[in-house]
């Protein structure tokens, strides 16, 4: 995932609003995946930017305004950034959904519908240990052509 969004974003920064949104299930996975993403951009110019309850919302407001390529958020503070306009999606090209299943689960589908309605036209892409009925529906709701790819474990 981490490679993939680099090279959609052409490894570089530009303009200020957001090109890839990634949604996590809560502020240790948004800490652990920032931190991997400024492992693999340390040369780059790419803007990481990491969101979660905690931390004071007019602060991250601020800070996305400013410029971020990339922002790694928990669902609620996606959500709030959102209905303060604290996010501008008009230059999104990616979101990216992380342990899907879990945040379905949480009932954060109508979040993610709610921002998915407010975006031109991106790629998805969702990551998930298990495919149920939720995630069909999620499937169904706002991406079109969607492919699934199927990993199998191999035993050695």
């Amino acid at each position: 995932m981490i490679i993939s969004t680099i090279q959609k974003l052409k490894s570089e920064a530009y303009m200020d609003a957001p090109r890839a949104l990634i949604y996590v299930k809560d502020k240790e996975s948004a800490l652990a995946l920032e931190e991997k993403f400024k492992a693999f951009t340390r040369y780059m110019d790419l803007r990481i930017y990491c969101a979660y309850d905690e931390q004071n919302i007019d602060h991250q407001k601020d800070d996305i305004y400013y410029g971020m390529d990339i922002v790694i958020a928990t669902p609620s503070r996606i959500n709030k950034l959102f209905s303060i306009t604290g996010i501008h999606l008009g230059e999104l090209q990616l979101l990216i959904l992380e342990d899907a299943e879990i945040l379905v689960k949480r009932s954060f589908n109508q979040d993610i519908y709610r921002i998915t309605q407010s975006i031109n036209k991106c790629q998805y892409l969702v990551f998930a240990e298990s495919w149920d009925a939720r995630l069909e529906k999620l499937q169904d709701t706002f991406m079109t052509n969607a492919v699934k790819v199927t990993i199998k474990e191999t035993s050695s």
